[in-house]
């Protein structure tokens, strides 16, 4: 009969409307996650050293894009890279209370001035980023993670600022200067592009030497001894 039947479409429209709730659920958890994974330092964990730059007691504005944010105005530097790494998708990890680094191995960066502190062997052994403060400025402004080896604090390291792209060397001076380039912290480009500091040639008869001097590109040419003399 219909009365015995009512019970039964009431327990099946119930159910119904549940599964269509579970599924606009999984929906805003997928969509929340995207966005998450969009966020500019996503799955960025991180812990900050106190440094030159970067004293507790010290207020600047280290990011210019933020200078007209009041509260942002009012921090000190070291709370300001934590602000703008956390602010999108970045975890903070503080230090011990003796100021040691809580558990090196769940960092993927440690932001610091200097090498200079018990936890650097270890985080080279994990494989843990270290990166100047540079790093979190320059990611922030250009929206996107920048190479942390552009921003090592290892003085050892300073072809950092880099960027070497070759012309028609033989190809064993040319994997020779690739190796020393990326061994000294900077990078190599193959294509000439506007991010190149630096054209390695033996002389101007090639197109990217041409294409330097015709559009007065910002970046030098140089002969491959010029790394012997560094």
């Amino acid at each position: 009969t219909l009365q015995e039947i009512a019970p039964l479409r009431r327990l099946l429209a119930t159910t119904f409307n549940l599964i269509l709730l579970v599924t606009h659920l999984r929906a805003f958890e997928t969509c929340d996650r995207a966005m998450d994974e969009d966020r500019l330092f996503h799955g960025v964990t991180f812990t900050i050293l106190p440094g030159t730059t970067i004293t507790p007691e010290r207020e600047e504005w280290v990011c210019k894009s933020d200078i007209k944010d009041t509260q942002f105005q009012l921090l000190t530097a070291c709370q300001q890279y934590v602000h703008l790494l956390t602010k999108d998708g970045a975890t903070f990890i503080p230090r011990r209370e003796d100021g040691s680094i809580n558990n090196i191995a769940g960092h993927t960066h440690v932001i610091t001035d200097d090498i200079d502190f018990p936890e650097y062997g270890r985080a080279l052994e994990y494989n843990v980023h270290v990166v100047r403060p540079s790093w979190v400025i320059s990611s922030h402004e250009k929206g996107r993670q920048t190479q942390p080896r552009q921003h090592s604090p290892d003085p050892s390291m300073f072809f950092r600022e880099v960027i070497v792209s070759c012309a028609d060397l033989p190809e064993g001076d040319k994997d020779a200067i690739i190796a020393g380039t990326l061994a000294l912290g900077g990078l190599y480009s193959a294509p000439l592009t506007k991010l190149v500091t630096h054209v390695v040639s033996m002389d101007m008869h090639n197109d990217k030497c041409r294409t330097v001097e015709s559009k007065q590109l910002a970046c030098k040419i140089v002969l491959p001894h010029w790394y012997e003399i560094r």
